[in-house]
């Protein structure tokens, strides 16, 4: 499978003005000559979002990166508690018993995704797309759902 390469400098960065923290993130995993060559991948994306969510956001604000393509992925018990997902593609994704806690899922698109029995509170789902979502058993305490598809959504529990 072949991702998009991304290339960054510490110039281009700055040029944008990065905050410090970014800037620090970036001199820690540049090579010797200041560079930084990235493959693209959904781990890629998931590892930035995990590790550095409100760089990953700057990074899709000036449109450095693109969005996380996380679609058909199997994320089912992981822990991506305050990640920033924002306009990522997770449609058909099972995120069954992952945590969630605080993750940024605005705008994303979560058709078909199987949410169920994750820890959603106090997730941020504004304006995301949860068509046909399979949300059974998820806590949802404190989740912010204004603006979201909520079209056909399965909240039955099943026992497997």
């Amino acid at each position: 499978m072949h991702y998009v390469r991304l290339q960054f400098t510490r110039d281009v960065l700055e040029s944008h003005h990065a905050c410090g923290e970014g800037l620090d993130f970036y001199d820690e995993i540049a090579d010797d000559n200041g560079n930084l060559v990235i493959e693209w991948s959904p781990l890629a994306a998931l590892w930035l979002a995990c590790a550095q969510p409100a760089f990953s956001r700057w990074l899709r604000k000036y449109g450095l990166i693109p969005r996380a393509e996380l679609s058909g992925c199997d994320l089912s018990g992981m822990d991506l508690r305050g990640a920033d997902l924002a306009d990522a593609r997770l449609e058909g994704t099972d995120l069954s018993g992952a945590n969630l806690y605080e993750v940024i899922l605005e705008s994303a698109d979560l058709y078909r995704a199987d949410l169920r029995n994750a820890n959603l509170s106090y997730a941020s789902l504004k304006g995301a797309d949860l068509g046909n979502v399979m949300l059974g058993g998820a806590h949802l305490v404190g989740a912010t759902l204004n603006d979201a598809c909520l079209s056909g959504i399965d909240v039955s529990i099943r026992k497997e």
